[in-house]
């Protein structure tokens, strides 16, 4: 609509410009500067709204896609699952890849290949000395000043007096650090908690517990015991919070 007034006052002015001569020519040269800019003006503000209007729709259909999938991910979860199924189904370790440690015939050679930003810790899980290596480290919250630990990390074993990848444990955003107790390495965040060990040269879950990230009224548990599938409540979350806030932080070390 401001477009439309303005262009008719455009016309109206050009006719009058006629009739008057030079005398009317700056008069009239004004205004259309000033016709020009409102609708300039106009088409700024359709282009902002046209702008805003696009944002919202790609925010709503990234927050309705990423809840699907959330949805989708619980939903395929079934009774006779095991612990390991369902993580595989939440977390697929295929989303990483891991580091090239080809030529490492030690630990040590492994943290030598790592950068400033990259952090490493050696633990014991179950009985097998490990070698946790995470892509970032930050100052641990709730740990002791100078303590750098990680959601996530690479863990290596020696199998045969050979360097060998275990596995991949990540949980989402640091802060949960990762932390052991009792020969177990704990990763949690607001939704999970996952307790995992080494027995038998492999890296074994050995509790976990999940909510539905969508409904926050679903819950999975898979345990040890063979108790595995949908639960009702969140009990069995606070008993394993209860043991990881009881866990020594994982301190790690700058990469040289």
């Amino acid at each position: 609509m401001r477009k439309f007034v303005a262009f008719s006052l455009a016309g109206i002015l050009s006719l009058s410009m006629i009739g008057c001569g030079e005398a009317a020519a700056e008069p009239a040269e004004s205004t259309t500067e000033a016709v020009v800019e409102s609708a300039a003006e106009a088409a700024g503000d359709a282009a902002a709204e046209a702008a805003e209007t696009e944002t919202a729709v790609e925010t709503e259909t990234a927050a309705e896609t990423e809840a699907a999938a959330d949805t989708a991910s619980m939903g395929a979860i079934t009774e006779e699952m095991s612990a390991e199924d369902v993580l595989a189904i939440i977390c697929p370790e295929s989303t990483h890849e891991a580091r090239d440690i080809s030529g490492c015939d030690t630990f040590t050679q492994i943290v030598d290949t790592l950068e400033e930003k990259n952090g490493y810790a050696n633990v014991v899980l179950g009985e097998t000395d490990v070698l946790l290596v995470a892509d970032a480290i930050a100052p641990a919250i709730g740990a002791e000043a100078g303590t750098y630990g990680s959601d996530s990390s690479e863990i290596y074993y020696y199998a045969d007096t050979i360097p060998t990848y275990l596995g991949y444990v990540t949980a989402n955003g640091m802060a949960y650090p990762m932390a052991v107790a009792d020969g177990c390495l704990f990763v949690a965040d607001s939704t999970s908690v996952l307790k995992y060990t080494v027995a038998d040269g492999a890296l074994t879950l050995v509790e976990a517990f999940y909510t539905d990230a969508a409904t926050k009224t679903k819950y999975y548990y898979g345990g040890a015991n063979g108790e595995n599938g949908i639960v009702e409540d969140d009990l069995k979350m606070a008993s394993l919070m209860s043991q990881y806030s009881e866990a020594e932080v994982v301190s790690f070390f700058k990469g040289k």
